[in-house]
């Protein structure tokens, strides 16, 4: 229905979250089976919201009624991975997603990264980062979490997609997605680069954006930390902590003591 298509465009492109809920709600109180708009409002839920047990019970719904909604059942796989951890389930949902739609460009970044930080099946997350690339060039999200897996395995063609993924990041801040990456990528450029002006300047802007409260919850980054340690990193104990305060699992006061942060 309109209503519910109009608060899809509230919530993805107008970014008014308040208004983007009351027409989800109106939505499916004209039509409480609708399955795209419960898969919606259940992305919304997890996404905007953070009402995670609200959100699992809208995917649910959504895929009781349609459940062969590539999307939804996507978007399912992912909240499963990040927020419930089960992993195994998640990884069902990724597979039924991909048998539905394998042209997916979304559900295969996912599924690649699910590969890598998970399985640690390196050649098949490989495999699954370039199938989403080759059919979505320009998803930023997926070109800046491919340069950080392409950097952390040592490959210097990361530095070029990193750019293009900060590129693209820039364009839309408003985008939930988009400060977390630009901060990681920034991260991935501190780490590996060798150029001590980029290093500089990265870790400026990475200041600014923790500082504004930017980060990234959960993101694993102890496979950068380690090949930049492997390859010379100057500040190495720096750079740990400093991955973990992007991920909250310290507080950002751990890096006080450390000069690297105190001239940024």
């Amino acid at each position: 229905n309109h209503l519910g298509n109009y608060a899809l465009f509230l919530h993805e492109i107008r970014k008014d979250y308040d208004k983007a809920e009351e027409y989800y709600r109106k939505s499916l109180e004209i039509d409480p089976h609708g399955a795209n708009h419960l898969g919606n409002y259940a992305l919304f839920l997890h996404e905007i919201r953070k009402d995670y047990d609200k959100a699992e019970e809208y995917y649910r719904k959504s895929l009781e009624i349609d459940p062969h909604g590539a999307n939804h059942l996507g978007n399912y796989a992912l909240f499963l991975r990040n927020i419930r951890k089960k992993y195994d389930k998640a990884e069902e949902y990724y597979r039924k997603s991909l048998e539905i739609d394998p042209q997916d460009a979304n559900n295969l970044g996912n599924y690649a990264l699910f590969l890598r930080n998970i399985r640690k099946d390196y050649d098949k997350a490989e495999e699954y980062y370039r199938k989403s690339l080759e059919i979505d060039p320009h998803g930023a999200n997926h070109l800046g979490n491919y340069a950080g897996f392409l950097l952390s395995r040592g490959n210097k063609k990361g530095f070029s997609l990193v750019e293009k993924a900060i590129e693209l990041a820039r364009k839309d801040l408003s985008e939930p997605l988009h400060k977390p990456l630009l901060l990681e990528c920034l991260f991935y450029q501190y780490a590996h680069s060798t150029d001590k002006h980029l290093q500089k300047r990265s870790l400026k802007e990475i200041k600014i954006l923790l500082k504004e409260g930017t980060t990234s919850p959960g993101w694993d980054l102890s496979d950068n930390v380690k090949r930049a340690t492997q390859d010379g990193h100057p500040h190495p104990d720096f750079l740990d902590r400093l991955a973990k305060v992007i991920s909250e699992e310290i507080d950002i006061q751990e890096l006080d003591s450390f000069n690297p942060w105190q001239d940024a």
